[in-house]
């Protein structure tokens, strides 16, 4: 078995990074899909409920703003948003290392 999947499993034994795991999994397929079946678009206004409470019967989970927009709908596009700084800045911040640390041990500096 390669290193990588001996680190990969010993991981998956801790059952914080499963459940850590399976949270960041769920609310990310959340941000993906339930904008996409939403009734209600992300700039959709309905001045007919404006300031609406959250509600399970109606239209609106979550509420809505000042100008009629569903604040559920809302959320979930800030998550995806969040969610691709996050994937962004990881890559970019991995990026940096390897060239670093690759950098630090062509020149045999001490890291």
């Amino acid at each position: 078995m390669s290193a990588t999947l001996r680190v990969l499993n010993r991981g998956l034994r801790i059952p914080a990074v499963k459940v850590g795991g399976g949270f960041l999994l769920l609310v990310a397929l959340m941000a993906i899909v339930l904008p996409l079946v939403s009734p209600n678009t992300y700039l959709q206004t309905d001045f007919n409920n404006i300031l609406r409470g959250p509600s399970l019967s109606g239209m609106h989970l979550f509420g809505t703003d000042d100008l009629g927009r569903d604040l559920f709908v809302r959320t979930m596009m800030g998550i995806r948003v969040t969610l691709l700084v996050a994937v962004v800045a990881s890559i970019v911040s991995l990026v940096i290392g390897v060239l670093y640390g690759a950098t630090a041990g062509y020149v045999g500096g001490r890291t």
